[in-house]
């Protein structure tokens, strides 16, 4: 297949790019040097890995199936093949194999790659790292407790084994699919008694916020099983606040909090909390390593005791109290033995009572002398400590400011900045968020705080997360934004509210979380109906109350989209046009010249963002009415977005001299220019006018791929791309005339696809899920894969249980289920050929129209069966 490139010269196969050339894939490159990479999978001997669970000090970590055992395991493998990370790779395996525990994850297998990197071979845990399970909220007590109780005796036993961990915290605590707790991550282990010699005196390791005072001091000599009883509380301690008991604005502040602060009581943070929970936890926190429990099985068993609810060792229990906690054990026995005291209690009350209370009288003119002075000692110490309690607060709001303009600069590299193009960044901005996370709690602690300015960075907090494709974060700001205008009743706070609400309601929906969205939705057009009744026509004001009530109407026009609600989604997608032509007015009618020459940067961004917006709304709703066979209709609707978004690039490319505004919306606008060029191939391909669709794609692939290099951690242009790759390899699929030189082509953009896909992250949502698993299920087509397929299907199937009357969804199962089936041979006959038809018949009865009938006949997966009575009947329904 060829392509024209930028001077319009023919682009053919040794143009494209390869697996490896790309930022997104150099590291598949790089396994592929080393030997490990086979038929575009990344593998490490029996074990094909299917996706990369994280990244840490010393490696990466893959999930992946083990093809002899069909089993899924975690594969480590070294960063590099150097002699001392190896060295010290290996230690920790040779430790962690030692170790025969059910709350310590096993290794199976210690192998090395073709290039000297050793990995390991691991125990799967379904359930994730604790951290993402906490994220930031407080456990319920009881629940807390018993986690801790049961990490306490698997350090206990890791103890007994000669090994301290030395890195405990939630990122290296992971649960089973059964919800069992895992200890991992042994990288920083030693046997103690016996120095390995692979940390050097004075080096820091471990993570700041959950490091023992001598470890943080760099006491690696001192670091004993004291070390892991401290990590163990710091875990406890963030299991009971919903955080660590230290964290600074950056590593070196929380080292030297660790080392010479003490931590907040968790009863301050958690009011309600029982002491002697806390009691245990701050015992394990101490600073002297000999102040803490002496062995994790003693703050296994205190913490068992309090459970049970006896009396803890960590804080011997007063008389009082040891003798209610006899009483509730024993009420008959307390009884009888409180009558008989009580009695000879009396009796000497009497005689005491006589003695005392002449000397009482005495003394209570004593008193009452000395209380007079102690009130007034106690006023004037009263008005010291509410100065210094002001001026502490005072260098508290200072600090906070300082340290959230600080982040606020980081956010502005990574937007704006030099940053914005680095690839790769999405870990930082998740980190730049935790930290915005809890400055933003400690700054609302203050009954001073600028809420405003909070609101403001947050927001652009949230925009930056959204960009990146974290939005389960940038839900968090946006929400977080609009929690901060509560209660500020100036107008434009109160747009601000209805904005956050608006975008917090699109990254619910980005989440798969469709109801959710809704409901947030109606709020936010509440506020801007209410924002558009109040304010004068026409007005600058009023115009944006209209155009957000249109952003809330095509969002809802969204959702009902994605739960195949056709007629509702059409319906709010016009409105949405009505809501955003009324405020364009004249300007529907300029040309791009018109457009170019406006007086001013503000007059032309306005106008050019009315029309893009606009033109995105013509494109949804020729997607719907595609979906309700409306072909007409909805060639009408795509070449009115196409015009539109032609003339909104035009005009800006006109503009000489354009601010970096203009800059940022001549961006925007090629991307949804790249949407239209693929809507009309898809109509094309869909009128099976081949050559024309694929033209119209590779205009597409042209601006997306200069999108992607510009901004390559933009989760959107990381997605338009894959699937315009996903879209020029199926219509080379569907090409009887497609030579075998083709074929490496799609397979080349189908590699990188999946690649783009991966990387995208599960914070995107369902599109990622979707974009995934059509790269597989495409490239099991083509290399005709059944383990491809097989993988492929496990997705779709997983949409198909979410989005249950999404027709697409059954039709993908059709065909990967009758792909296998031609893959093994099975007969017509064969239940697996049954199986297929019925998800074919599935699709049918849900009105499934994205596929012309004819093709759909004579698709190579169904070849098989393609004389079969009930396949032709099927065929022939999608004709309805």
């Amino acid at each position: 297949m060829a392509t024209l490139d930028d001077n319009g010269a023919t682009r053919t196969a040794a143009h494209y790019p390869t697996p490896g050339s790309s930022p997104d894939i150099a590291h598949t490159a790089a396994a592929a040097r080393s030997g490990v990479f086979q038929t575009g999978q990344l593998s490490f001997g029996d074990y094909d890995v299917v996706g990369e669970l994280g990244e840490g000090g010393m490696g990466r970590v893959y999930k992946a199936v083990d093809r002899k055992l069909n089993r899924t395991v975690a594969v480590k493998v070294l960063r590099t093949p150097d002699e001392f990370e190896a060295s010290r790779f290996r230690g920790e395996a040779e430790i962690t194999a030692r170790l025969d525990h059910p709350n310590i994850t096993r290794i199976f297998e210690i192998e090395t790659t073709a290039d000297g990197r050793p990995y390991l071979v691991l125990e799967f845990a379904e359930g994730g790292s604790l951290d993402k399970e906490l994220r930031g909220q407080p456990q319920e007590p009881r629940r807390a407790a018993e986690a801790a109780e049961t990490l306490a005796r698997a350090i206990q036993y890791a103890h007994s084994m000669g090994v301290i961990h030395r890195d405990l915290k939630p990122a290296n605590i992971l649960r089973a699919k059964d919800g069992t707790l895992k200890l991992t991550d042994f990288g920083l282990a030693k046997q103690y008694e016996v120095s390995s010699g692979m940390t050097p005196s004075g080096a820091v390791m471990g993570t700041p916020s959950y490091m023992a005072p001598e470890q943080a001091a760099g006491n690696v000599k001192e670091l004993g099983p004291a070390a892991d009883v401290y990590g163990l509380g710091a875990i406890l301690y963030e299991l009971l606040t919903g955080r660590p008991p230290f964290r600074g604005v950056n590593m070196v502040e929380t080292l030297e909090q660790v080392r010479w602060s003490d931590p907040a009581p968790p009863s301050r943070l958690v009011p309600r909390l029982h002491k002697d929970l806390g009691t245990i936890c701050l015992k394990c926190l101490a600073k002297a390593p000999a102040r803490r429990y002496a062995t994790a099985g003693g703050l296994a068993d205190d913490l068992r005791r309090w459970l049970d609810g006896e009396t803890i060792t960590a804080r011997p229990a007063p008389a009082w109290e040891r003798v209610a906690r006899q009483v509730r054990r024993r009420p008959w026995e307390a009884a009888t033995t409180a009558a008989g005291v009580l009695l000879v209690v009396l009796l000497i009350a009497g005689l005491i009572y006589v003695q005392r209370r002449d000397a009482d009288e005495k003394h209570t003119a004593e008193l009452r002398q000395a209380d007079e002075l102690l009130h007034a000692e106690r006023e004037q110490a009263a008005a010291a400590t509410r100065e210094e309690q002001e001026r502490n607060a005072a260098r508290l709001r200072d600090r906070g400011k300082k340290s959230l303009a600080a982040l606020d600069g980081i956010r502005a590299l990574l937007v704006d900045g030099k940053l914005r193009g680095t690839p790769g960044l999405q870990p930082l901005t998740a980190e730049l968020a935790r930290y915005y996370k809890e400055l933003v709690r400690e700054q609302l602690a203050d009954a001073g705080a600028d809420k405003l300015g909070l609101g403001q960075m947050t927001f652009q907090l949230g925009e930056l997360l959204d960009r990146d494709g974290d939005r389960e974060n940038a839900r968090w700001a946006f929400a977080e934004t609009g929690r901060l205008y509560d209660g500020l009743h100036d107008p434009d706070h109160r747009a601000r509210r209805a904005e956050a609400r608006r975008r917090e309601a699109r990254a619910a929906y980005d989440l798969g979380h469709e109801a959710e969205a809704l409901t947030i939705a109606a709020d936010a057009q509440v506020l801007w109906a209410g924002i558009e009744r109040e304010s004068p026509d026409p007005s600058p004001v009023r115009d944006r109350a209209t155009l957000q009530l249109a952003e809330v109407r095509h969002l809802r026009g969204e959702v009902f989209s994605r739960q195949y609600k056709l007629a509702e989604s059409a319906a709010e997608y016009r409105e949405s046009i009505k809501l955003r032509e009324r405020v364009a007015g004249d300007l529907l009618g300029k040309t791009a010249d018109d457009l170019a020459r406006l007086p001013t940067p503000a007059a032309r961004l306005a106008a050019v963002g009315y029309l893009r917006d606009l033109g995105r709304g013509h494109g949804y709703l020729g997607d719907v009415l595609l979906d309700r066979k409306d072909v007409a209709g909805a060639d009408r609707a795509y070449w009115a977005s196409h015009r539109i978004r032609g003339r909104v690039v035009e005009a800006l490319e006109k503009v000489a001299g354009r601010t970096a505004e203009e800059d940022a919306e001549l961006e925007r606008a090629r991307f949804q220019f790249a949407r239209s060029w693929m809507n009309l191939s898809g109509m094309q391909a869909r009128h099976r006018a081949r050559g024309t669709a694929r033209h119209f794609a590779e205009a597409a692939l042209k601006l997306r791929e200069a999108l992607f290099v510009a901004s390559p951690n933009t989760v959107d242009y990381r997605l338009d791309l894959c699937e315009n790759l996903n879209q020029t390899a199926e219509s080379t699929l569907l090409d009887p005339g497609a030579t075998d030189a083709d074929r490496v082509l799609a397979r080349v953009a189908l590699d990188r696809a999946v690649n783009l896909a991966a990387g995208a992250g599960d914070g995107a949502g369902v599109r990622t899920r979707l974009a995934l698993a059509e790269s597989h299920a495409l490239r099991a087509e083509l290399l005709a894969d059944r383990g491809e397929a097989t993988h492929a299907l496990a997705l779709f199937d997983g949409l198909a249980r979410d989005y249950p009357d999404q027709p697409s969804y059954p039709f993908r199962q059709a065909t990967l289920l009758a792909l296998v089936a031609r893959i093994d041979g099975a007969p017509p006959t064969d239940p697996r050929w049954q199986a297929a038809l019925d998800r074919l018949a599935r699709a049918v009865e849900q009105r499934f129209r994205g596929r012309d009938p004819d093709e759909v006949r004579d698709l190579p997966v169904f070849e098989p069966v393609r004389g079969d009575a009930r396949f032709l009947k099927l065929v022939e329904g999608l004709r309805d």
